[in-house]
């Protein structure tokens, strides 16, 4: 197996594992299109709201990855949306910001005004 495909391999372990912000960093190093990263940093920046509800780390993410207002507005959207079809949007998470247990649909008023 030569490096390049053990590369691939590795990002493809990584995305199964639900590893988008390592999966962005190795293709990112290997140069790979434009629209493959794309993909992978909506991912990362989605899983920092949905899973880790960590507005600073998704802050980072957008500024990082140079996303507009309008594009963050976009993906939270997609986020409600997809948090409403799974049944997860009323789901409690600690906040460690306010002290709280809130609901993502709360956590996203708060961070994002939406």
């Amino acid at each position: 197996m030569d490096d390049d495909s053990k590369t691939l391999k590795e990002i493809d372990e990584e995305i199964k594992k639900g590893n988008y912000l390592r999966a962005e960093t190795i293709s990112r190093t290997l140069g790979c299109s434009t629209q493959e990263l794309k993909a992978l940093r909506i991912k990362a920046f989605k899983q920092f709201i949905m899973e880790f509800r960590n507005h600073q780390g998704a802050s980072e993410l957008a500024k990082q990855y140079q996303f507009t207002k309008e594009d963050i507005n976009q993906f939270i959207d997609e986020i409600i949306k997809e948090a409403e079809e799974k049944k997860i949007l009323e789901k409690r998470q600690f906040d460690t910001n306010t002290m709280k247990y809130l609901s993502l649909k709360e956590w996203l008023e708060i961070y994002f005004k939406k």
